[in-house]
């Protein structure tokens, strides 16, 4: 869950990177916290689905199990749409007709409500964001809602277990853009409302990749509306995986999106410019049968928290995180900037590496609560976090993909408190 804050405190200067060695739990005064075991799944290979809508509570048979007013729980496994045993569902969860400030944690059914979240939205607005979720033993997922608001939930892909696999691997890259809607002669410039971009995927990812985790960016939108995206080639699916405001404002959803040899197929309902970076592509049947880029589902479990801790995200700062796993090539999360002091963005990246012109979510202006999956590739050293404003950062583990890291080669980023300033009158 986040509650923001602004807070005007003067903080001790960091000379080099926060490493969290372990989960925080409760944090001590220098903001490390003891390591705790995280429970994970079998490891599991990817399936992309659909995209297909599993549930919407505003239709009178919502495809959901009603818990309580303000939770439901979502088959997933052992549906039609997936027949089969799995261990964890990409999901991407949209909160609507809200009446107040909240957030939405999804979480394995039949578990205990972690202290995570998902999703934060405002009173009067829709809000997005997908996430890899572990399933319960029914094959469930449970979404629950802090404030009353409907819920629509949309499936991408399962993950079933392997012990190894050619198809539905996961490989990870440095993230980087394959599409920017400023750029002169881009593919897709300032887009009308209702239209479509296909975009090509680079020479990296092979031709028979079955899908894609991409960040997308929503800029200068003249309207409300919402993002569609599904493999190219294919008919546009009744789903959506970003919401925009109208307002111009830039907005970033990430998410695992089917692919096609062709790349993918955006629509675009609210029109404006559209920013796409990719962190990594699913193996097709050519690839080799390996165990490394398997998906291992965790509890959703924080990692760092710096609210009320002796650090925060600082202007033009860096933030490294150990990855809690030694096998991991890259962590699945969501990531939640809190308290901004202007406006912004943050880049998720392996730390130790050079920083991608990239993105991972961006702010738009003083104490903001903005949230955004990530699937973060590792380095020796483990991930790292920019920001280009004062921020608090949280961020939730969902999971992570086995495989190798790689390696650290660059300095430790500063991370240097902003001076406090007196106004004289």
């Amino acid at each position: 869950m986040v509650r923001s804050r602004h807070r005007g405190r003067a903080l001790l200067a960091i000379a080099t990177a926060f490493v969290a060695v372990g989960v925080l739990g409760q944090p001590s005064d220098d903001g490390v916290a003891s390591a705790a075991p995280i429970a994970t799944s079998s490891p599991a290979v990817f399936e992309p689905v659909g995209p297909v809508r599993l549930a919407d509570t505003r239709r009178p048979d919502c495809s959901c199990q009603r818990i309580d007013d303000r939770t439901i729980r979502v088959a997933v496994g052992g549906t039609s749409h997936v027949p089969q045993p799995i261990t964890a569902a990409a999901v991407t969860v949209t909160v609507t007709r809200t009446a107040h400030d909240g957030f939405a944690t999804v979480h394995p059914s039949g578990s205990s409500r972690p202290n995570a979240s998902t999703v934060n939205y405002l009173a009067g607005r829709d809000a997005a964001n997908s996430a890899i979720v572990r399933v319960g033993a029914d094959g469930a997922i449970e979404v629950y809602t802090s404030s009353p608001a409907d819920v629509v939930v949309d499936l991408t892909g399962v993950f079933t277990a392997a012990s190894d696999s050619a198809a539905g691997r996961f490989v990870a890259q440095t993230p980087h853009r394959i599409l920017d809607g400023r750029a002169p002669g881009a593919i897709a410039g300032f887009m009308t409302p209702g239209s479509s971009v296909t975009i090509p995927m680079p020479a990296s990812v092979p031709a028979d990749a079955t899908a894609v985790s991409v960040n997308v960016t929503s800029l200068e939108a003249p309207q409300a509306g919402y993002l569609v995206g599904s493999a190219a080639g294919g008919s546009p699916p009744e789903t959506s995986f970003l919401n925009v405001d109208g307002s111009g404002a830039p907005i970033a959803a990430a998410l695992i999106l089917p692919v096609s040899p062709a790349g993918i197929t955006i629509t675009n309902t609210a029109g404006g410019r559209l920013l796409v970076d990719v962190s990594g592509y699913f193996t097709g049947p050519s690839a080799p049968v390996s165990s490394n880029g398997l998906f291992v589902a965790t509890s959703p479990t924080r990692l760092l928290d710096t609210r009320g801790q002796s650090i925060r995200l600082w202007w033009y700062g860096t933030l490294e995180l150990a990855s809690p796993f030694a096998d991991a090539s890259a962590l699945v999360t969501n990531i939640t900037t809190v308290a901004t002091d202007g406006p912004g963005f943050v880049t998720a990246y392996p730390a130790g590496t050079f920083r991608p012109v990239v993105s991972a979510l961006n702010a738009t202006h003083r104490d903001q609560i903005v949230p955004n999956a990530a699937t973060t590739p590792v380095s020796t050293r483990g991930v790292a976090y920019f920001a280009s404003m004062s921020t608090d950062l949280i961020v939730d583990l969902n999971g992570y993909f086995v495989g190798d890291r790689v390696a650290a080669t660059e300095p430790v980023p500063a991370n240097t408190p902003v001076p406090r300033r007196v106004l004289m009158v």
